[in-house]
């Protein structure tokens, strides 16, 4: 949604980031025009939108704001939180790395860092994936060698895509499903990965 803010002769076009119901601030001087606003996402302007007039159910303190930045909302792994003039964001990634939640600013309309929540490294040298600890070859948890070492896998946001291209990395002839089990994450304790190849 578009949030388009006309000064003089020049108009700034500004994002939403969030829309207040209930007066948040006020309930202005003059009479509520309509209710019941019915917009969808290719409409461009107010006039095009669908409402109810006269008013039979609305009242003063039922009116509506916004809060609208020119960076747009902030687009992290998580969830943001907004100063009440938009210009700054507190971001809550979706899982707890950060000791205190990172603050963002909006500065000409570019939020000042992004990819808080991103925490891609460079790419690894693998070499092997091997299954190990389990009742056969085909069947264990799995283990990575890079370097030279091999290390194991944390099942934070793995999935059956993820499982699959495990087994045809090992390029096993039995690989046409794949069963993959992971424990509950408390605490922030990462369990390790254990994989049924049946």
């Amino acid at each position: 949604m578009r949030c388009r803010i006309r000064k003089s002769q020049f108009s700034k076009t500004f994002s939403l980031l969030k829309y207040f119901t209930g007066s948040k601030h006020g309930p202005g001087n003059g009479p509520v025009m309509f209710d019941h606003m019915g917009c969808s996402s290719y409409h461009n302007h107010i006039k095009d939108c669908s409402y109810y007039t006269p008013l039979k159910y609305c009242y003063s303190t039922d009116t509506v704001s916004l809060l609208c930045s020119e960076c747009g909302p902030v687009n992290e792994h998580g969830t943001a939180s907004y100063s009440e003039n938009g210009t700054l964001a507190t971001i809550t990634c979706s899982y707890d790395y950060y000791t205190k939640d990172p603050v963002v600013e909006c500065i000409n309309g570019s939020w000042s860092k992004l990819g808080m929540c991103d925490f891609h490294g460079p790419p690894l040298n693998i070499t092997s994936v091997r299954l190990v600890d389990g009742v056969n070859e085909y069947e264990g948890r799995v283990e990575i060698e890079v370097n030279g070492t091999y290390g194991t896998i944390c099942d934070s946001l793995f999935d059956l895509n993820d499982a699959e291209t495990i087994c045809r990395t090992i390029n096993s002839r039995y690989c046409m499903f794949t069963l993959y089990i992971t424990t509950v994450v408390q605490l922030k304790t990462r369990k390790r990965l254990a994989i049924s190849l049946i």
